[in-house]
């Protein structure tokens, strides 16, 4: 199951190198954040909820995931919060850093890659009855059945290179399930910075999915931005 790959793709920030944070979107209702209890166990717990809806999950409500490679097993912690699973769509993503998330003042949140540092999801899923059970349990299946091979929906990465007090931003979007790299660009000194209303001159640019994942260790990150540069100026 692609679910199972998309977990243990990996657990560390291909920038930074600190460990990733693992989420749980149910779509327009509560996002959950999950804790390793043992190797492939993990406990999603509420942590940020969409303020435009009414019925929300308690505290304690909890969804616990076990991976076991060629199947994933979830077990809810009350009748209640099954029952609100099944109305949902479901998908999962990390985030490294968790100042990322942007509360709104109305719904839930955005994620602010710039401080998220990188972040990767799954495509969505749902929760059907497993009809392969005697007891006709639930179970997670992607929406789209064309997605169950599609180990990550897409990848999203933010770095900066400082020069002359000037610091140049990076970000790159790669979708696998639309096959389309995205490249975003901006430069801002640091007196801009602080002027909290300056909205800086975004570049973008959109191309085929790269054949291969960059390189993005310290030592091959240089090459990289010169090769981004290179496609903004020919742009």
């Amino acid at each position: 199951m692609s679910l199972s790959e998309f977990l243990t793709f990996s657990q560390q920030c291909p920038i930074c190198g600190e460990s990733l944070n693992l989420y749980m979107q149910w779509i327009n209702f509560t996002c959950f954040k999950a804790t390793l209890l043992e190797p492939n166990l993990y406990q999603f717990d509420p942590f940020l909820r969409n303020n435009m809806v009414l019925q929300q999950v308690e505290d304690d409500d909890y969804m616990l995931l076990k991976n076991n490679g060629d199947t994933i097993e979830t077990q809810m912690s009350s009748s209640k919060i099954l029952q609100e699973a099944k109305k949902y769509h479901i998908y999962f993503f990390y985030l490294c850093n968790p100042l990322g998330f942007q509360k709104k003042k109305y719904g839930d949140y955005q994620i602010n890659l710039y401080k998220g540092c990188y972040y990767r999801d799954s495509a969505i899923m749902e929760f059907q009855r497993n009809e392969d059970q005697d007891n006709k349990s639930w179970k997670l299946t992607y929406l789209d059945k064309d997605h169950k091979h599609l180990s990550n929906k897409c990848e999203s990465f933010s770095f900066k290179r400082t020069l002359n007090n000037i610091e140049r931003v990076y970000m790159l979007d790669l979708n696998y399930d639309q096959k389309v790299t995205t490249i975003w660009h901006y430069s801002v000194t640091e007196e801009e910075k602080k002027i909290e209303s300056f909205e800086p001159k975004i570049f973008e640019k959109k191309m085929p999915l790269l054949k291969n994942r960059p390189r993005l260790g310290l030592e091959d990150r240089d090459k990289l931005i010169d090769r981004f540069d290179s496609w903004i100026i020919m742009s």
